[in-house]
């Protein structure tokens, strides 16, 4: 949580927050013993988002802080003991000290899993970054349109067009008496190449824009978008909006129709389904007036699911799903969302992916791609249902015994992946590049008896067994299994590590 400080309280200004869970129903601030109690040398803390950057299934910490005197805006990585270290310039983000930062999203936009970053700034800083894959990121500011001429201040992703690929959305100013400003939309053209089209989709008007909601309001499959705005002067009462998606990349504003009146000093909007109905709700916050919710009573019939990810039984995710990427398909139609950091302006969204369904009574199918690269298919699942879906590793091996059969099973594959299992004697660490898999680095060590390649099946399964020889001593032994993909194995995915003994 960032603050500006309360010295009543004995709080300073800038003197962030981060509460553990005790597990007994309160908290405790760790946020200066963690080593994230600052965003930036001053007291001007605004946004944080979390999100695992490097993949290795722990969530680290991106801080937007506004004054670039102050060294402002901040990554964090998790040192997996309840610390974080500041990284920033270790990652390559040198010019993030330069963004005047209001609000921050991690987000896969390349679909290769490794989030990228974007640093949404006020007075035309904002900063896309490209994950290296690598623990660093690449400035590519200059292949998103118009960046940075927006004053932003929240931001919003999803896949807006339907096209299979996520978009984000800036909140701006708009200049009534210029027609200057305006939100931005950033319509994704592939390899990190982004088109702004808000005035062209009809979703850029208003007036001074804070927080953003992307939310299907009436279950018909389409991400609309919510967006609130205030300020002193020619800015004072413009209305919170509500951009229906028409399904065709244009938008229409339908707030008043449907009852999302207000014209006050909007900041915050957040969305949620805070009934439980299967529609979901609007949270807005103001910096002069009472939290509004405002509930949403859909009547069209409409079916939907909501999914939400257990982990806990797979340490190398990270926690509540952040960055599982699901496609649905219902009635012909498929859907894609993503679990990311899910900020907006000083807020997150709750932690679920929610699917309009529009007149279909179940999803056909639900391709749930976890951050590791691998999968779980459901079929038939039916709408009307909020739903948790948990992750196991994908790799199991039978116990390892002398003349005795071995079974080796690497579950949660594309039909047809080439797929090898890897044993060692030596233990866990990192290994050198691994050619064949494109330069990725295994989890155990060398040298290695490789068993493969195996095709996974058309349920995504590799298996194989074999007979231990007699010879082989006994002792300790590492395995993991690997999927060999891409040009030169440049997609290439690594499983979980099961350590076991020869018996």
């Amino acid at each position: 949580m960032t603050s500006w400080g309360d010295p009543a309280q004995g709080v300073f200004a800038g003197d962030n927050r981060l509460y553990r869970n005790n597990g007994n129903g309160s908290f405790t601030d760790v946020a200066a013993a963690a080593g994230v109690q600052y965003g930036s040398a001053g007291a001007d803390s605004y946004g944080a988002c979390f999100g695992d950057y490097d993949l290795d299934g722990w969530l680290d910490l991106f801080v937007s802080a506004y004054g670039p005197s102050s060294a402002p805006n901040r990554l964090y990585h998790n040192n997996q003991d309840g610390t974080f270290s500041d990284l920033t310039a270790a990652a390559g983000l040198t010019t993030v000290t330069s963004v005047h930062g209001l609000a921050c999203q991690f987000a896969d936009f390349d679909g290769d899993r490794y989030p990228e970053l974007v640093a949404v700034g006020d007075t035309g800083t904002s900063r896309y970054y490209v994950n290296n894959r690598d623990g660093t990121f690449t400035d590519s500011t200059a292949t998103v349109q118009d960046l940075q001429k927006p004053n932003g201040m929240g931001i919003a992703t999803g896949d807006f067009d339907g096209d299979g690929d996520l978009d984000f959305y800036l909140s701006d100013i708009y200049w009534s008496l210029t027609g200057f400003g305006g939100n931005r939309m950033y319509w994704n053209q592939g390899g990190h190449v982004f088109t702004e089209g808000a005035k062209a989709a009809g979703c850029d008007l208003n007036g001074w824009g804070w927080g953003i909601a992307a939310n299907d309001l009436d279950n018909d499959g389409w991400i609309d978008l919510a967006t609130t705005n205030g300020w002193a002067g020619s800015w004072s009462s413009y209305p919170t909006r509500l951009f229906y998606n028409n399904g065709n990349a244009t938008f229409t504003d339908i707030a008043g129709s449907c009852g999302i009146s207000y014209y006050g000093q909007g900041r915050g909007l957040l969305r949620l389904d805070g009934d439980l109905d299967g529609d979901e709700d609007l949270l807005l916050l103001s910096s002069a007036d009472a939290l509004l919710y405002f509930r949403n009573d859909l009547a069209n019939g409409y079916s939907w699911l909501d999914l939400e990810f257990d982990t806990s039984a797979h340490p190398g995710l990270a926690p509540n799903g952040f960055g599982t990427r699901v496609t649905a398909t219902a009635g012909g139609t498929t859907l894609l969302r993503q679990l990311d950091s899910n900020q907006s302006y000083l807020g997150q969204s709750e932690l679920s992916l929610h699917f309009g369904l529009g007149g279909a009574s179940q999803a056909d199918q639900l391709i749930i791609e976890w951050a590791d690269g691998f999968r779980t298919r459901l079929v038939n699942v039916a709408a009307g249902q909020r739903l948790v879906v948990a992750a196991v590793e994908p790799y199991a091996l039978t116990p390892v015994v002398r003349g005795q059969t071995v079974t080796m099973t690497l579950s949660g594959c594309r039909p047809g992946d080439r797929t090898g299992f890897l044993f060692s004697g030596r233990g866990t660490g990192s290994s050198p590049p691994v050619g064949a898999l494109g330069g990725m680095r295994l989890g155990i060590l060398p040298p290695f008896r490789v068993i493969g390649p195996i095709p996974a099946s058309a349920a995504g399964v590799a298996s194989r067994s074999l007979v231990v020889p007699l010879t082989v001593p006994p002792g300790p032994l590492w395995s993991q299994a690997v999927v060999q993909r891409g040009l030169g194995g440049a997609d290439s995915l690594a499983s979980n590590i099961v350590a076991t003994t020869i018996q």
